[in-house]
């Protein structure tokens, strides 16, 4: 009973008991503060609520155009694949994802198809 005693009050099982009080107490606030937010979603003490923003149309545009609305917009782009087809001009967007007029959250990345082919 003595060695209990004296464990219990070693800076070590201190040191221990504080710890798991405080990564119980962490896990607990995490699963409670889940919270969807623009750049953070599921990030523990995001409390934001997340801005809903339209996709722009940005068919026809250069790469460099419709990044710029896009960011003007509060979104980001990436270019995911060539698209050969013969609706826009070479180097132009052809096709994006989520299509134009759709309702997002702000920070999220639109797919641009880029047009390889002249149009005919």
């Amino acid at each position: 009973m003595a060695n209990i005693k004296a464990f219990r009050r070693s800076p070590v099982a201190v040191a221990i008991t504080i710890s798991l009080l405080l990564g119980a107490t962490g896990v607990a606030l995490g699963v409670v503060n889940l919270t969807r937010s623009s750049g953070n979603a599921g990030v523990a003490g995001s409390h934001a609520p997340v801005a809903l923003v339209t996709v722009p149309n940005l068919i026809g545009m250069t790469v460099a155009a419709a990044a710029g609305d896009l960011q003007a917009s509060g979104l980001y782009n990436s270019i995911d694949n060539l698209n050969c087809g013969r609706d826009v001009g070479k180097g132009l967007v052809a096709a994006e994802s989520p299509p134009p007029g759709s309702t997002v959250d702000r920070g999220t990345r639109i797919s641009l198809q880029v047009s390889c082919s002249t149009p005919t």
